[in-house]
């Protein structure tokens, strides 16, 4: 993991925003250089379209460390999500996995991360969601690590409970597989 002043910041804060100058201006502002973007700010199934927004925050000055929350499915059109990030320059996806696809995409993930050289962090969605409990977590980093990891968002890891979902103890338990945070 790296030290907290190599993150970016979430492109989803700025959801209200839709101009990507404009959310790179607020980046700046914020006193980051860096961002993860989300599907709100780009369209990750149209790589040559995404090369125009990676000029935008590239001009602005501001780095694109990661693409995401994306949902990946096993299907072929799942490529493009890494294609994305190659383009940006970005060494992480931050992900989620279905109940009903998750055995066929986990192992086609891994391969496109090794194809890639972009690690793959599992983001903590809370409770409701697959992947969001701590031991679906670490069978899914099983199926995938170590490509696969984790994406600890702090807030949903307490969404779960003060038991299970202590983000603090995560960081331990975790410790090695955690390729992202989302700090709130």
């Amino acid at each position: 993991m790296s030290a907290a002043l190599d993150y970016g910041v979430q492109s989803y804060c700025f959801r209200h925003f839709t101009d990507n100058a404009d959310v790179a201006q607020k980046v700046l502002e914020i006193g980051v250089k860096s961002i993860e973007v989300c599907a709100v700010h780009a369209d990750f199934n149209d790589p040559e379209g995404w090369k125009d927004i990676v000029k935008i925050y590239g001009d602005a000055g501001v780095g694109i460390v990661s693409i995401g929350v994306q949902t990946f499915s096993g299907q072929n059109s799942d490529r493009d999500f890494f294609e994305c990030a190659a383009i940006a320059g970005a060494k992480h996806i931050s992900c989620h996995f279905q109940i009903e696809t998750y055995m066929q995409a986990i192992p086609q993930v891994r391969a496109w991360s090794r194809e890639f050289g972009i690690k793959i962090g599992i983001h903590s969605h809370g409770g409701y969601h697959f992947g969001g409990q701590p031991n679906v977590i670490k069978h899914l980093i099983g199926l995938g690590g170590p490509e696969i990891g984790l994406c600890i968002d702090t807030a949903w890891a307490m969404q779960i409970g003060p038991r299970q979902g202590n983000p603090v103890q995560w960081a331990k338990d975790f410790a090695g597989q955690i390729y992202s945070v989302h700090y709130k």
